[in-house]
């Protein structure tokens, strides 16, 4: 009898182990929260709306960034190119139109220059860009300042129309920019300021000026004439000025 309880023990401990290896775990419960359909719905909102405010965030920051780009642009012309607006040549200028009224035109090239229709049939002669006296002056610009399209030296002082307004800033219609009873070229002969009253040599500062002016603009025809006939030599040409008149000033660097 006790045989057959050891037996039985045995084949019931054998029994229970099977069981025990064919189970299937028991599931692990997840640390993070289920949520509701509705739930997850308004979370995705929620990050939907995030990441829509965050490129909202970028766009006006770049947007912004361009403004700021195109508010540091500027342009370079008017006055600055002439001494500012108190010289002699700015004051002159009479028009700033950007193009000629047909009755300019007329006046100025009725032979030669228009058709029939009062237009311009040579380019050459009477289009805004011609320079045909070739003083540095563009037909358009004669008009502006109110000089002779087709005279060099429109006031007769012995400087050209285009070298008066940049390179040295004096007056294309008067001949005596400064007033002090000197004409212009008489003063760039003796290396007197046209623009200054005063009888004193032109300034150090002023020739270095009139220096640079006159490498972005070559003084023409009329000025080297009368430079020449002062005793200026090539150098002196290119510099704007007669360098030997101008001893007494130190140019400054």
């Amino acid at each position: 009898m006790g045989n057959n309880l050891v037996i039985v023990s045995i084949i019931l401990v054998v029994i229970n182990s099977g069981d025990g290896e064919n189970s299937d775990p028991a599931p692990v419960e997840s640390s993070q929260p289920t949520l509701s359909s509705s739930e997850s719905s308004s979370v995705e909102s929620s990050s939907s709306s995030e990441s829509s405010s965050e490129s909202s965030s970028s766009s006006v920051q770049s947007s912004s960034s361009t403004s700021s780009r195109s508010s540091q642009s500027f342009s370079v012309g008017g006055d600055t190119l002439t001494g500012g607006p108190n010289t002699p040549a700015s004051r002159s200028k009479q028009n700033n139109d950007s193009e000629i009224p047909a009755s300019w035109l007329a006046q100025q090239f009725a032979v030669g220059g228009l058709n029939d229709q009062g237009e311009c049939s040579n380019a050459s002669l009477c289009s805004p860009e011609a320079d045909p006296d070739n003083d540095d002056l563009t037909n358009l610009e004669e008009y502006n300042y109110g000089t002779d399209p087709q005279e060099e030296d429109t006031d007769s002082d012995g400087v050209s129309d285009g070298n008066e307004v940049y390179v040295y800033y004096s007056s294309p219609t008067n001949s005596d920019s400064d007033t002090d009873g000197d004409q212009d070229g008489d003063e760039l002969a003796e290396c007197t300021d046209p623009i200054v009253v005063s009888q004193q040599k032109i300034s150090g500062s002023r020739l270095n000026v009139i220096t640079r002016n006159a490498g972005l603009k070559p003084l023409t025809n009329a000025t080297i004439k009368t430079l020449r006939d002062a005793g200026a030599n090539r150098n002196d040409i290119d510099k704007g000025y007669i360098n030997s008149k101008c001893t007494s000033i130190s140019v400054e660097l």
